[in-house]
């Protein structure tokens, strides 16, 4: 900036020293506290299940104890594969886990989906993936699930992950940890406020 225009302002030389640059330093960093993530957690399934019809899974879900992993904070909780938020907000959850079809002689159609309430009792999909499995061949299969949920009452707003038959399939396995990795993981990552 023009020295002239500087003086304009009512800036004159030597008026701006290091302190008045730390202290404006210092207001931005405050300001700018809590913006961002604030919450990342894990769940994972720590005993392999085997089902059949439609529900979504109860049992078996426990924090991800992985070494590689480190979550922030604790405000997703879970209850007999019930997920409940103690904080509102924009919340990004992933669903990643192997599957075995146990088909005995015909094709199989089942779906997964990650399900929400906004009433705490009426769940609806968030987002399904349908899967075809046709009788020995092509038993397993990776999937991949994720959708956006606004939190904005935590007394109603849950999460389940869910799973449901199309054609009335004989089974479905999802595997659970392994030693060294996880298998099936529910993922939290608290995104930015609700509006």
């Amino acid at each position: 900036m023009p020295l002239t225009k500087i003086q304009s302002l009512g800036i004159t030389d030597g008026t701006i020293v290091n302190a008045d640059i730390n202290a404006s330093a210092a207001i931005t960093s405050t300001k700018l506290s809590g913006v961002g993530i604030t919450n990342i957690q894990s769940f994972v399934l720590t005993t392999s299940l085997t089902t059949s019809g439609s529900g979504y899974i109860q049992s078996n879900i426990s924090a991800n104890d992985q070494s590689s992993y480190s979550g922030i904070g604790s405000i997703v909780s879970q209850s007999s594969g019930t997920f409940s938020f103690s904080a509102t907000g924009y919340y990004l959850i992933t669903w990643n886990f192997p599957t075995y079809f146990t088909v005995s002689a015909s094709q199989d159609t089942g779906s997964f989906e990650i399900l929400t309430t906004t009433d705490n009792s009426t769940y609806t999909k968030a987002i399904t993936v349908l899967k075809n499995y046709d009788y020995i061949e092509n038993l397993e299969d990776a999937i991949h699930l994720e959708c956006l949920v606004n939190v904005n009452n935590i007394s109603n707003v849950k999460v389940r992950f869910g799973y449901g038959a199309v054609n009335g399939w004989d089974g479905i396995q999802f595997y659970a940890s392994a030693s060294d990795y996880e298998r099936c993981q529910m993922n939290f990552i608290r995104l930015g406020d609700s509006v």
